[in-house]
């Protein structure tokens, strides 16, 4: 009895995913039809597998994703704020519902905190121990409503974290046996706090217990599979900012879900007669679109550290993750934050398909004046053209640095001679230093030796293969000098000029010995 209440609480989970309003498939539009004819005039919809409450709440998250400016969705809204309401779970949609229509929700709020148990969790009412189900669902209030208390929220999120089953699941209670489920529903709650705190490798392991669940007619439940689970497990798994999975194993899984959803779909277009199971149906398959991504890893150029003026090739990796393809992608780069006053690089780049689980790399060529930090925007379909299940990884950045050139300069104090008065034709080293002040590397040059100016045949010629930027080579000569009386010896780096650099004008030092 407690599962049949509890799993009527998994539209809470659906309500962080929001759909463009882009041409429907024939099987969410003849969903939708049935789902507005069984509103009753009161707005609500009725019971048949749930409650009332849980039906309206449910129906109100597919119009809402679907038709938000539906008079069924006015309607059942008003019936659903006017409600009074205790439980958890209750009382969490009904937050959501108010903050989502733009509607105040502190007395809601306020009544949610108090039901907060000192462990940091949550159950089903005031003074109830703690569960999975009703915490994970306070969360998804907290993060509707903006709630800010860190400790607050992390002590929730640590809950579920600690409950977490040996085989990587979620049960209804801590050490409950894990089920698909309460572990989708988890896998949501926290995927909501993904970015702020460290729960990553909690909601990859849940996601691979999960698909370990499907049954072998492609739904999700504890056999035989039904919509509702089938429908949750398709959205906990679909492709958000928090998903760790891919490939097409992950991709073909999620397409036999929803083979299952779109043939046991009743031909008045509900599903079961239920408007529970409809609504969870309609709102997985809004999920089956292309999900257009980029990161910063996929993100490279042809060299990290080009000069001013130099050309370099920036290459993006973009990817589909989502569940169809995509045609006539626009791809646009940009120096600096398109929403911060970035400037486009190049023009727009289109990849003409990609299918799901494929990806394709795509570049532009430019040039930069002056020198310092790069911070490069790659942004997948810019003018919002493709309808995709979400747009929060259609954008990433990198940073390159715009280096000075190459500056070779030998300076007359790292010159070091064996001796300073040496004999007439008796051999001697010279040690020597030749820097590169310039933050680029160069190719190999010369460094030559000459007794007096440099001109003409020197003594001795060496070779440096080249010198990172701002790094230092340093070597010796085998001198000797004929004739008694001063001499000064010049050590000169790229006789031949070679190497490209922003000045000549230090590649020569000196130094003198008296024979």
């Amino acid at each position: 009895m407690r599962k049949n209440v509890l799993i009527f609480a998994v539209f809470i989970l659906l309500s962080i995913i929001s759909y463009s309003a882009f041409a429907q498939s024939p099987q969410i539009s003849n969903g939708l039809t049935w789902l507005n004819s069984s509103q009753t005039t009161t707005g609500n919809w009725p019971q048949v597998v749930t409650s009332e409450y849980h039906s309206t709440a449910a129906a109100l998250d597919a119009t809402y994703a679907l038709e938000p400016t539906s008079s069924i969705y006015t309607t059942g809204l008003a019936w659903l704020g006017s409600q009074v309401v205790s439980p958890t779970d209750y009382l969490s949609r009904q937050i959501i519902t108010l903050k989502r229509a733009g509607q105040d929700a502190s007395n809601e709020l306020a009544t949610l905190l108090l039901y907060r148990n000192a462990s940091g969790g949550w159950g089903g009412d005031a003074e109830y121990l703690n569960d999975i189900i009703d915490t994970a669902l306070a969360l998804q209030a907290l993060k509707a409503a903006n709630y800010s208390d860190a400790n607050i929220l992390y002590q929730a999120v640590n809950y579920l974290t600690i409950n977490q089953n040996i085989d990587s699941g979620f049960g209804f209670t801590s050490g409950g046996a894990s089920n698909a489920y309460v572990t989708a529903y988890v896998l949501r709650a926290l995927s909501a706090y993904s970015s702020t705190f460290d729960v990553k490798a909690s909601i990859s392991k849940a996601s691979a217990y999960l698909l370990t669940k499907q049954n072998a007619d492609g739904g999700f439940g504890s056999s035989p599979s039904n919509a509702y689970e089938t429908a949750l497990s398709i959205i906990s798994l679909t492709p958000l900012e928090s998903s760790s999975l891919t490939g097409q194993a992950y991709t073909t899984a999620l397409q036999n879900a929803i083979n299952y959803l779109t043939t046991t779909q009743s031909a008045n277009g509900s599903w079961n007669d239920d408007p529970y199971s409809t609504a969870l149906a309609l709102q997985a398959l809004a999920n089956v679109k292309p999900n257009l991504a980029v990161t910063t890893t996929d993100i490279t150029f042809s060299k990290l550290m080009p000069q001013t003026g130099e050309s370099i090739t920036i290459t993006a990796v973009i990817k589909n993750t989502g569940l169809e393809p995509a045609s006539t992608i626009i791809v646009r780069f940009y120096q600096g934050d398109p929403l911060a006053g970035g400037v486009q690089i190049g023009s727009d780049k289109i990849i003409p398909s990609l299918t799901p689980n494929s990806s394709t790399p795509i570049s532009v060529t430019t040039t930069f004046t002056g020198t310092g930090t790069r911070n490069i925007f790659v942004v997948a379909d810019p003018d919002n053209l493709i309808s995709e299940i979400t747009k929060v990884d259609n954008k990433a950045a990198a940073q390159l640095w715009v280096a000075t050139g190459a500056d070779l300069a030998v300076f007359s104090s790292d010159l070091k001679p064996s001796t300073y008065t040496p004999a007439s034709n008796t051999a001697f080293t010279l040690q020597y230093a030749v820097r590169n002040l310039g933050e680029s590397a160069t190719n190999g040059f010369d460094v030559a030796v000459y007794d007096g100016s440099p001109t003409g045949t020197p003594l001795q010629t060496g070779h440096i293969s080249g010198i990172g930027g701002t790094e230092t080579r340093t070597g010796t000569f085998g001198v000797t000098l004929t004739g008694d009386g001063p001499h000064t010896l010049y050590i000169v780096a790229d006789p031949g000029n070679a190497i490209t650099e922003t000045t000549k004008a230090n590649n020569i030092g000196t130094k003198r010995s008296l024979i």
